[in-house]
């Protein structure tokens, strides 16, 4: 509407021009066309550049940790002490409280006793297993030795009887010794392939190494009995007291991180365009609207919530200084003032006829007329899409007296 108003203004005056200068030939014959008129006047231009075309846009988000985990302890018993309370700034591995440890170290040292028992029995084993096999070596070689002998007194037994100097009773009774020896010897040496073949320590090893994992859990448990933050932050929560007693696997507490904070808001599908492919946006607190932050996008959804037909986005903001809280609003700046400019014209240098616009080009010492497409519009601007570049000299004045190719004077 401003636009048109301007335009019907500048129609007016030149009418009211043409009808005092038509009085002017009516006496002088001689004078110059309308055209040559306006050729003479010194008409006002611009600049074609880049103007504020649209407001920014802006979005409310919440402030949010941007980790919170929860304290569970992995020990049951009675809180000994607590050493951390609720609002507390902690660091990881830092001890919020202990829990009585009597009953885990009574069961440790029966674990200790027994282990040393079984070491003590297996060191026995060993010594009991090397004298059997040394008994049992003995015994074999006795036998063989033995067996080599009564072979030999058998053979000349023989050779007695057939020269007749030995009994048939004597021959017959060294060869049943000969035969009780070689039994003797190959009960001596099964004997000793069993030993060899069976393992007397295994038992008593296996029984070792599973103490030795039942000490090494109660060692490891005993660490539990101080429940530590499991990360840096704020102790948002923490129940227990000094003389209470807690159980394992209970939750007991919180820790929130502040440090980066993050950022989360759900935008309308027509600005998700204005998040998506940015890697950070600004934001200002209610408290400070002077003061612009930046926070990184993390995250923007794809898919749309069902119930509020909006798009998830996450963002991370610095908060060393620990201005942003938990629950805080803040307002996100989705395109601020540098993104609504764009190139544009005065309204004054914009010709409309009919359903076209039109602006007046200076070429040289000629008025071009050249057809636009227009966009956004706000005060005394309007962006221009199509039709001029940054840099050209449109005509912002006369110009209902003016023609396309016409030769002109301009400031």
């Amino acid at each position: 509407m401003k636009m048109w108003k301007r335009n019907t203004s500048a129609a007016a005056a030149a009418a009211v021009l043409a009808v005092a200068m038509l009085g002017g030939c009516a006496q002088k014959p001689q004078a110059a066309a309308p055209s040559a008129a306006a050729a003479e006047a010194v008409l006002q231009t611009a600049v074609v550049g880049k103007q504020t075309v649209g407001d920014s846009i802006e979005q409310v988000a919440e402030v949010a940790a941007s980790l919170q985990l929860d304290i569970v302890s992995k020990a049951s018993g009675t809180v000994l002490e607590k050493l951390k309370r609720k609002g507390d700034t902690v660091q990881q591995g830092d001890v919020l409280f202990t829990v009585d440890t009597t009953d885990l170290l009574s069961d440790k040292r029966k674990t200790e006793i027994n282990l040393q028992s079984l070491r003590d029995s297996l060191a026995k084993t060993k010594l009991d297993t090397q004298t059997n096999r040394l008994q049992l070596e003995n015994n074999v070689t006795r036998s063989r030795n033995q067996l080599k002998t009564q072979q030999e007194e058998l053979n000349k037994l023989r050779n007695e009887y057939d020269a007749g100097i030995a009994s048939k009773r004597q021959v017959e009774q060294a060869e049943q010794q000969l035969e009780q020896i070689r039994r003797d010897t190959e009960l001596a040496e099964k004997q000793l392939a069993a030993l060899d073949a069976s393992d007397p320590l295994a038992s008593i090893q296996s029984q070792i190494a599973s103490t030795e994992v039942s000490l090494q859990d109660l060692n490891r448990h005993l660490a539990d009995y101080e429940v530590k933050a499991p990360a840096s932050g704020v102790l948002n929560d923490l129940t227990v007291e000094a003389g209470a007693t807690v159980s394992q696997g209970i939750r007991v507490g919180q820790i929130v991180q502040m440090n980066p904070a993050k950022i989360t808001t759900e935008v309308a599908e027509p600005l998700l365009k204005l998040v998506e492919g940015k890697p950070e946006i600004a934001f200002y607190t209610g408290t400070d609207n002077k003061t612009l932050y930046k926070a990184k996008v993390t995250f923007v959804g794809q898919t749309v919530n069902a119930q509020s037909k909006a798009y998830a986005v996450e963002l991370e903001a610095d908060n060393a200084d620990g201005k942003l809280k938990q629950g805080m609003r803040v307002q996100l700046v989705l395109s601020g003032a540098e993104e609504q400019k764009a190139l544009a014209v005065p309204t004054s240098a914009i010709v409309k006829e009919g359903p076209d616009n039109f602006v007046y080009v200076v070429e040289g010492d000629k008025a071009v007329k050249r057809p636009v497409k227009l966009g956004r519009w706000k005060d005394l601007y309007q962006e221009v899409l199509e039709g001029v570049k940054e840099g050209d000299k449109v005509i912002t004045t006369g110009l209902a007296q003016l023609k396309d190719g016409q030769t002109v004077k301009t400031q």
